[in-house]
Order: C-alpha cells, then sequence, then structure tokens
C-alpha cells in the first residue's frame, strides 16, 4: 500500500472509531493519519493539503476528547491555520470547515485555562459563519446555530453573562427556524440551545425567563428523546436539572423535586452505560436532588444523594483523581451541611473530617486554589465540632484554617519591562484599574495576581472610599475583597458567575449566622444578580445579627414575588433551626414579611 493509500485510511479508520465512541483508539490512526498527510505535502503534494488539514481537525478532536487537552490545543491551533490557508485561496470550498476548526480552537483554548482567549476564535467562528449563512442559509444556518451556542457556553465561562445570554438567545431564535423547517433535522438542537438559554437567563437574574426556557427545553428534548434516545436522554437530563434548580430558585419545592428525581433517574442509567462520559453530570444531578429535598425541608432525604454523590465520586477518585478527588471533597462539603441539616451532629462531623483530608490531599498537589478550600473545609468542621460540644478541637480546626488564611498568596508578577527601580502602583490605583475591569475572568487573574496587595487592611477603608462614586461598583468589589479572603479566590469569583455557588454560600451564612459573609452576600445578590428583594432581606438579618444600628432596608418599595417571599421564610427558619437563641432577635424581621 502506497503512503497516500495508507493515509486514507488511517484517517477513515480514525473517523469510524470516533463516530463509534471509541475515542481512545482513534488517537493513535489519527495521530499516523496525520503524520502520513504530513510527510505527503512535504514531498510536494499539494493535493493533500486539505486531507492534513482535516486530519489535524480529528486528531484534536480526539486528544481532546481523550482527556490530553494540551496536545489538542497545539494541534487545534495548527488545523485554524492550515483551514485559514486553504479558505483564503478557497473560500467557497472551505470556509465551512475553518468554522469548525475555529470552534473546536475555541473550545481548546478555555481547556487549557485561557477562558478570555477562547473568545477570539469563538467570535471568529460566528464572524464566518454569519457570512456564510447569509449566503445559504438552507445550508449553513446550522452552523451559525452551533457557532452561536459555542459563543454563549464561552463568554459565560468568561463572565460576561449579558454577551452569553445575547449569543444564547440569537442561537435559539435561528434554532426555532430551522426546527420549524425540519423538526426532525433539528429539534434535539433547539432542545439543547433552551437548556442553555434557560442556565445564561438565569446567570443575569430573569428567573421566569430562565425557568421558561427550562420548561420549554424539557418539553422539547423530551419529544426529541422519544425518537432518539440514545442521542437525547442526556440533553433531557440536563434540562430537567436547569428546571429542578429555576423551581428551587422560585420556592416551588415540589416540582422541582419531581423534575430533579427525574433527572438523576435518567443519567443513573446512562452512567451504566457510558459511566466515563457522565458521571460528571450524574453528581451534578444528585448535588441539585439533594439541595431540592433540603428546600422542601426533608432534611434526612436530601442526605440520600449527598451520601450517594460522595460514594460515587470517591469510587473514581483511584480512575481519574485530578477530577475526581476534588469532586469527592465538594460531595462530602455538601454531605456534612445535609447530615448537620438532619440533625445527625456525629454523622455531620465525620464526613466533614473526610472533607478536610481530601481538601488536604488536594492542597498538595495545587496550594494556590486548594488551600483557600481547605480552609472553608476546616471552618466548616470547627462550626460542627461547636455544635458537637467538642470545644477543643473545634478551636484546633478553627486555628488551622486561620493560619492558612494568613498565608501569602502566589507573588504578583511584576511587568515584563520591570528594573531594579521598579515602583509598584499604589494601592488605590491598583483598586481603581481592578474596578475598571471588563469581565470576572480579567478581574480574577488580575486579583490573583496582586492578591498580596490586596490582603492589606487598608483596602476596606479604600473601597469603601470609592462607594462614594460609584457605591455599587464598590460594594460588589468589597463583597469579592472579602469573599476572596475568606473563601478563596476561586470560590469568591464563583459565586458571580454561578447563581447556585451563590446561593449555598448565603446558606452557610445563614447556618453559621455569620454576619459579615451574610452582608457580603447580599451584596452580590443585589447588585450582581439583581435579586432586590431577597438581597434586601438577607441585608437586614445582616445587620440585625451585627447590631450595627443601621436602617432597615425599604422593603415595603419592593414587590417580592410568591417564590421569594417563601424563600426568605425559609432562610429564616434554617437561621433559627440552627441558632434558636436568635429567634427573638429576628422575629422583627419576620412579622414585617408580606402575608
Amino acid at each position: 500500500m502506497d503512503l497516500s493509500a495508507r493515509a486514507l485510511a488511517l484517517a477513515d479508520r480514525a473517523v469510524v472509531l470516533t463516530e463509534s465512541g471509541e475515542v481512545s483508539a482513534a488517537v493513535a490512526p489519527a495521530r499516523q493519519a496525520v503524520e502520513a498527510f504530513r510527510e505527503l505535502v512535504a514531498s510536494g503534494r499539494e493535493e493533500f493539503q486539505a486531507n492534513l488539514a482535516a486530519a489535524l481537525l480529528n486528531l484534536g478532536g480526539c486528544l481532546q476528547r481523550a482527556g490530553d487537552r494540551q496536545a489538542a490545543f497545539a494541534v487545534q491551533e495548527e488545523a485554524v491555520s492550515r483551514y485559514r490557508a486553504l479558505a483564503d485561496a478557497d473560500p467557497v470550498s472551505f470556509e465551512p470547515s475553518l468554522v469548525a476548526a475555529l470552534m473546536n480552537l475555541a473550545v481548546g483554548t478555555s481547556a487549557v485555562g485561557l477562558v478570555a482567549e477562547a473568545l477570539v476564535p469563538a467570535r471568529d467562528a460566528v464572524e464566518v459563519s454569519r457570512r456564510l449563512a447569509a449566503a445559504d442559509f438552507g445550508r449553513r444556518g446550522a452552523q451559525l446555530g452551533t457557532a452561536l451556542s459555542n459563543l454563549a457556553k464561552l463568554t459565560a465561562a468568561a463572565g460576561l453573562p449579558s454577551e452569553a445570554a445575547d449569543a444564547a438567545e440569537e442561537s435559539t431564535r435561528l434554532w426555532r427556524v430551522l426546527t420549524d423547517a425540519d423538526p426532525q433535522a433539528h429539534r434535539r438542537s433547539l432542545g439543547v440551545a433552551l437548556v442553555n438559554l434557560g442556565g445564561m437567563r438565569a446567570d443575569i437574574g430573569q428567573q421566569q425567563a430562565a425557568a421558561d426556557a427550562a420548561r420549554e427545553a424539557v418539553e422539547v428534548c423530551r419529544t426529541a428523546a422519544e425518537d432518539d434516545p440514545g442521542a437525547c436522554l442526556p440533553h433531557l437530563a440536563g434540562a430537567l436539572g436547569n428546571l429542578a434548580n429555576s423551581l428551587i430558585e422560585r420556592g416551588r419545592t415540589q416540582e422541582a423535586l419531581a423534575a430533579a428525581r427525574e433527572a438523576a433517574d435518567i443519567l443513573r442509567s446512562l452512567v451504566v452505560e457510558h459511566p466515563a462520559a457522565y458521571q460528571p453530570d450524574f453528581l451534578k444531578a444528585l448535588r441539585i436532588l439533594s439541595t431540592s429535598y433540603a428546600r422542601a425541608g426533608q432534611y434526612e432525604a436530601a442526605t440520600v444523594p449527598a451520601r450517594e454523590a460522595a460514594e460515587v465520586a470517591r469510587s473514581l477518585v483511584p480512575v481519574d483523581a485530578a477530577t475526581y478527588l476534588p469532586a469527592w471533597g465538594a460531595a462530602l462539603d455538601v454531605l456534612a451541611a445535609r447530615l448537620a441539616d438532619a440533625g445527625r451532629g456525629a454523622d455531620a462531623v465525620s464526613a466533614a473530617r473526610q472533607a478536610v483530608e481530601a481538601r488536604r490531599r488536594l492542597a498538595g498537589t495545587d496550594p494556590v486554589l486548594q488551600l483557600p478550600r481547605l480552609a472553608t473545609s476546616l471552618e466548616s468542621l470547627s462550626s460542627l465540632l461547636t455544635g458537637a460540644g467538642d470545644l477543643g478541637a473545634a478551636d484546633e480546626a478553627a486555628r488551622e484554617a486561620a493560619e492558612i488564611r494568613r498565608r501569602p498568596a502566589v507573588p504578583a508578577p511584576a511587568p515584563a519591562n520591570a528594573t531594579a527601580a521598579f515602583v509598584p502602583l499604589p494601592l488605590p490605583d491598583l483598586l481603581a484599574t481592578w474596578m475598571g475591569l471588563a469581565s470576572w475572568s480579567e478581574s480574577e487573574r488580575y486579583f490573583t495576581a496582586y492578591r498580596d496587595r490586596f490582603e492589606s487592611e487598608e483596602v476596606d477603608g479604600l473601597l469603601k472610599e470609592f462607594a462614594g462614586k460609584d457605591f455599587q461598583t464598590a460594594a460588589v468589589h468589597l463583597a469579592l475583597w472579602y469573599l476572596a479572603l475568606a473563601d478563596g479566590t476561586a470560590e469568591a469569583f464563583g459565586y458571580v458567575r454561578d447563581p447556585q455557588a451563590l446561593r449555598l454560600r448565603v446558606e452557610r451564612a445563614l447556618a453559621q449566622a455569620d454576619a459579615p459573609a451574610l452582608r457580603h452576600t447580599a451584596w452580590l445578590e443585589l447588585f450582581v444578580r439583581g435579586d432586590l428583594w431577597l438581597g434586601s432581606v438577607h441585608l437586614w438579618i445582616s445587620t440585625t445579627l451585627a447590631g450595627t444600628g443601621e436602617a432597615d432596608p425599604p422593603l415595603d418599595q419592593l414587590r417580592p414575588s410568591a417564590e421569594d417571599l417563601s424563600r426568605a421564610l425559609a432562610d429564616l427558619a434554617v437561621l433559627v433551626r440552627h441558632h434558636p437563641r436568635l429567634a427573638a432577635l429576628i422575629e422583627p424581621i419576620r412579622a414585617s414579611l408580606p402575608g
């Protein structure tokens, strides 16, 4: 067999293996195909340039799905470079493949941690596919829809929720048009677009619109799953999970439970057949189910999925420690909280101790990210030990957490052109620059780089001075600063990106009667999430706990939804259940609520 025939056979073999789900097995022939086509091109066989680009595109996808992200990134960059050259010479033939290569590169760039940089190829893909769809919507509209969905997810990850929601809205509108024309071909894609849209509407505080999208996503995905369960059941599970989260946000706990149970059941069955593909989604579904039970007041029932999640994650640590050791630690934290809610103090302490040990293991491999999480787990353990009456052990855990919090973070990088005479920017200038950054990703990177400067006690006063000029911006950054030092940088920025993470942090502050944490999370609810009434209630609770004597928020000027009112009453109940002595203190708040 000559080299060209061998190269083509290897490429075909790689594609067949990839399409059958044997991704790891596909890597070897995909790599060999690239090498063979590269040799042909190097020998002057220019007619194989397109084959080489296609082989690179396939290899990049195989490596990405096999988990070799750095190798995938390098291959994806080359694939884009080669398709650009081909498209320059023959745009009609190669621009569609250039779009595919750009989308793969965007995902690969984000996967190696370059979240903001991933937006460049993602936006390029939309720009090219928009031009192609304008010329021939029938053939190219679906690729534009995919490019927009890809852009929506990446902009959301980069901390640009408004841009993400805009892309998701446009993608959904486009998939509606395509589905109306050919339901069989495009219904599944419409369902996926609606799943994304629901999450992104929630990210910008449009809770009712998010619920509408989530409910429609369930209907569309359920219909699609009847025709093609293998391809569509995972999307139905995702839609149900989104719906459950939305219903939890609105206080409709029984409906949330039904959706969460169905999502967990679907993913449990999928995990049996394809464990590697669906374990992360299954763990997420179990967390949502546990939260649904807890929000419904079924505290003992909430421990069951929480325990299952911890056991599943633990069983997977030997298989993929990098992915599942953090998942196990997080699952144990949730389990400890659920057991405490159920009044099972000894079991909660046991789970919290295991969470601390998991975090210790992680801190040895990634101290910058994991030490703050270890401190958070230690603080939770200390709180549980205090409740159990083991004050000595509680004090020991609290002191270790405090010591971790005092340690310096990563050193701030000097500018590239720094000299021995370089003078650092004054702290007010650093803060002003930080507050002016355009995205959460840029903000997080900047805070991480200068965290040692931001640990100064002066920051609190300086940010309060800035509040006189722009209170909302200053309040958000004061909240981020406080929570980053208290919980860790990644956790703090997770609260502005993920409404469920923020909600869990609010619940923890309530359970611990932690007035400063509740105050700062309330500011994020008010000025990032746009939850004006509920954020005001939490702010009022925090000032009451702190005894600061500040004026009560003007709740009479705001109209709560039934869901917000239900949540506020449940939050007050959580506080009283964990701290009965506070019942009289917060009774005026409860009495002032409507109804």
